[in-house]
C-alpha cells in the first residue's frame, strides 16, 4: 500500500490504537497530523516522528485545507458531530473508521495473526511479536499496549507477517480477514456497546468465518460456541499441549500455549519459543510493581471487568497469602459498572478494603455518581477517593499501616496511573 506524501488527520490520535495505526503509515511515508483534547505520552512521540499534533479543543480548521486533500481517520470516541469530522465530510474527504483503516493495511501484508478475545488479547499478541522478532522474522505489530522498555506499540516490519490486535470493543474485528485468527475467550464484555450478548456473539463468529485459520486460545467460550464452528467447517489450528515445569494458573496456560502454537505455524520449536519467553519483559500496567519496602508492596493491573479482577485478586492472595490486601480501583465506563454491577460487588469485596474513584467515563458520562452506589454496595470496608490526584496519593499513603504487611493494587483501564507519581512520592517518605 503506498502512501508515500499522502495526508492522512487522524482525531483523537492520542488513543492507543489511533497512535499504532498513526506509527505504521509514518514508517509508510505519510504525511501525518492529528488533534486530541489533552497532551499525552501518545501526542509527544507522534510530534517527535514529525507529525503535527494540535492539542486543545476539536476544530474544523484543525482539518487541511481544500486544496490538500487528505485521508481522516477517526476513533470510537469521536461523535458524529465533532466539528474536524463534519469539516472533513463537508469537502468530501475519505473517512474511515480506526478499525476499519487497520483493515486496510492489514491487507498488504501476506500473513495476518490476529487476536481477539475479552481478556488477554494485549499481553498474547506482544507475546507472538517478542518471539517472532527474536526469531528474526521481522513481522509488523499493531498492539493496544506498550510491551515494557519499548518505545512503540505498532511497526509495519518487513512488510511481510502482520501481528495484530483485534478489537471487539465495537466490532471493530470484523474488518480484519486474518490468515489465523486467533480467539482467546469470550466474557460479555461490551455487549452493552455493540447491541447486546447476540451482537457480540455474532461479531465473534464472523470473525472467525472470515479467518483462513482459527486458533481457540481457551474453551471459556459461551455454550456450543466452539462447537458450532466446528459444524460448519472452520478448519482449527490445535493448541500445543505442553509440560513446562512451572507452577501456571489456567489463563497463563492457555496464553502461553497459544504462543507457542502461533510460533510453531512459523516453524519455530516450542523449546525456542519458550527459551525466548524467558527474557519476554510483560505489558504495561499488566501486574507492574510501582513500590516495594519491607512491609509494603504497590501493583498496577489494567484489569477493570469483574471477571479479570477476580483472576486478579486470586493471584495476588494466592502469591501474597500473608498481606493484607487494599486496592484502589477506577471504574472504567458507566455502561460497564452498570451492566456488571453485582459481579463488580461481589469482585472487589475479596479486597480487605477498596478506594473507589470516580467512574472514568471514556467518551460517556452522564453525571450519575455510580462510584457512591459501589462504595454502597461494599459497604464498610469501602471509601470513594477524589480525583485530586495529590490528595488522593496522601490520603492512601495515610491509610497504609507502615508495622502491617500490605499489598496496595491499582486496578483499571483509565487515567488511574496518573496518581502514581505523587503515591510514589508519598510512601517514599513513609516507608524509607
Amino acid at each position: 500500500m503506498n502512501l508515500q506524501n499522502i495526508k492522512i488527520h487522524f482525531i483523537g490520535c492520542g488513543g492507543i490504537g489511533m497512535l499504532g495505526l498513526a506509527l505504521m503509515v509514518l514508517e509508510k511515508g505519510a504525511i501525518v497530523s492529528g488533534s486530541d483534547i489533552e497532551e499525552s505520552k501518545n501526542t509527544k512521540l507522534l510530534k517527535s516522528l514529525g507529525a503535527r499534533v494540535v492539542i486543545g479543543k476539536h476544530e474544523a480548521l484543525n482539518i487541511p485545507s481544500q486544496n490538500e486533500p487528505c485521508i481522516i481517520i477517526y476513533s470510537s470516541a469521536v461523535k458524529l458531530d465533532n466539528p474536524e469530522l463534519l469539516r472533513a465530510r463537508e469537502l468530501n474527504y475519505i473517512c474511515y473508521k480506526r478499525g476499519e483503516f487497520l483493515g486496510i493495511l492489514a491487507k498488504s501484508f501476506e500473513t495476518v495473526i490476529s487476536v481477539a478475545g475479552s481478556h488477554g488479547k494485549t499481553t498474547v499478541t506482544s507475546m507472538i511479536t517478542y518471539v517472532l522478532l527474536k526469531a528474526g522474522l521481522k513481522p509488523g505489530y499493531y498492539i493496544g499496549g506498550f510491551p515494557r522498555g519499548w518505545e512503540k506499540n505498532a511497526s509495519c516490519g518487513n512488510g511481510k507477517t502482520l501481528v495484530a490486535e483485534a478489537d471487539e470493543s465495537d466490532l471493530s474485528l470484523n474488518f480484519l480477514c486474518p490468515t489465523v485468527g486467533i480467539a482467546l475467550n469470550l466474557d460479555n464484555d461490551h455487549a452493552w456497546n455493540v447491541g447486546g450478548l447476540d451482537k457480540l456473539h455474532e461479531g465473534f463468529k464472523k470473525y472467525v468465518f472470515d479467518s483462513r485459520i482459527f486458533l481457540n486460545g481457551s474453551e471459556n467460550f459461551p455454550e456450543g460456541f466452539l462447537e458450532e464452528l466446528k459444524t460448519n467447517g472452520i478448519e482449527f489450528l490445535e493448541r500445543e499441549n505442553m509440560q513446562t515445569g512451572e507452577s501456571l494458573n489456567s489463563a497463563e496456560y492457555n496464553n502461553l500455549s497459544t504462543v507457542v502454537t502461533v510460533a510453531g505455524y512459523f516453524g519455530i520449536t516450542s523449546q525456542r519459543t519458550l527459551d525466548i519467553l524467558k527474557t519476554f519483559p510483560g505489558v504495561e500496567r499488566r501486574m507492574s510493581r510501582i513500590f516495594d519496602s519491607e512491609t509494603l508492596i504497590v501493583l498496577e493491573d489494567y484489569a477493570h471487568h469483574p471477571s479479570e479482577i477476580n483472576a486478579v485478586i486470586s493471584q495476588v492472595k494466592t502469591k501474597y497469602s500473608d498481606r493484607k490486601l487494599i486496592v484502589l480501583f477506577q471504574p472504567h465506563r458507566e455502561k460497564r459498572l452498570q451492566f456488571c454491577f453485582e459481579a463488580f460487588v461481589k469482585e472487589l469485596s475479596k479486597a480487605d478494603f477498596v478506594f473507589i474513584l470516580p467512574v472514568f467515563g471514556a467518551w460517556e458520562n452522564t453525571g450519575k455518581k455510580l462510584e457512591e452506589e459501589l462504595k454502597k454496595a461494599i459497604g464498610s470496608k469501602s471509601r470513594n477517593i477524589s480525583y485530586d490526584w495529590n490528595n488522593s496519593a496522601f490520603e492512601l499513603s495515610s491509610f497504609i499501616k507502615p508495622e502491617e504487611k500490605t499489598l496496595l493494587m491499582l486496578l483499571g483501564a483509565g487515567d488511574i496511573n496518573q496518581i502514581i507519581k505523587p503515591l510514589v512520592e508519598n510512601l517514599s517518605w513513609r516507608f524509607k
